[in-house]
């Protein structure tokens, strides 16, 4: 079961994952639950949920045609299901048409900072920093360029490059300004991987919490949304393996 388990997935193996309860799909495809589990994750495929709404053909019609938020938003789904299902269709991400750069454009990049070229073009920040690069042209020095309380607003809302990319400025300039307003930055969750929810329920959760450095509560809350009891003495098992590197 072990060499069987490592071949490669298919492409209709694939297709399989969150249609079926993962019991049944290692069943049906002689895997282990674990490796069912593990390559749904990694494809970012939901799990299977009885109640969950079959989708329609007008809905699958629309997946890839505009932005997998705006269009969960419109049919009442969430994003996650939205871009899961795009991707089990063999459908692209929306990307709006991009147009090419003109000379007058291309003259105007590093004469400002990206965020306020990309205001006078009409282009998207990442778009203009992009193009910047690619040219070999440095960015604008801000010369001391001011704060402003929109600019501060947003600080810590989403990583620093993110914010960094958004607002025309450096990650290293965003970080420093975050640390001087005492702005934390933002929590990242990590995932869980197939090891680590096999390591649930055979030591005390107070223990996985160290061993796979989580916290006690989300140790304890991921056990009950698999269904895992709780640990009533230590078992013999080594689990140390299952601590991410």
């Amino acid at each position: 079961m072990a060499a069987m388990n490592k071949r490669p997935f298919t492409a209709e193996e694939d297709r399989l994952l969150g249609t079926r309860p993962d019991q049944e799909v290692a069943r049906l495809l002689g895997r282990a639950v674990s490796a069912i589990e593990g390559r749904r994750w990694r494809l970012h495929i939901p799990i299977f949920h009885s109640s969950i709404r079959p989708w329609t053909a007008e809905e699958e019609a629309l997946l890839g045609t505009m932005p997998d938020a705006e269009l969960a938003k419109q049919l009442g789904r969430t994003v996650v299901t939205t871009a899961a299902r795009r991707r089990r269709k063999g459908r692209r991400p929306f990307h709006p048409r991009r147009r090419a750069f003109t000379p007058e454009e291309d003259r105007l990049l590093g004469t400002k900072s990206d965020l306020e070229i990309a205001a006078m073009i009409g282009r998207g920040v990442s778009a203009v920093q992009m193009r910047r690069a690619l040219l070999g042209i440095p960015p604008a020095k801000p010369a001391g360029r001011r704060w402003k309380r929109w600019e501060e607003d947003l600080l810590g809302t989403k990583r620093d490059r993110l914010v960094a990319r958004k607002l025309g400025r450096t990650a290293e300039a965003v970080r420093h300004h975050r640390r001087k307003k005492k702005i934390r930055a933002p929590l990242l969750l990590r995932r869980w991987s197939p090891m680590e929810e096999k390591a649930l329920g055979t030591y005390p959760d107070e223990r996985i919490a160290q061993l796979l450095r989580r916290s006690v509560r989300a140790i304890k809350a991921r056990r009950l949304l698999r269904g895992i009891p709780k640990c009533r003495e230590p078992h013999s098992t080594h689990i140390v393996s299952a601590r991410p590197r």
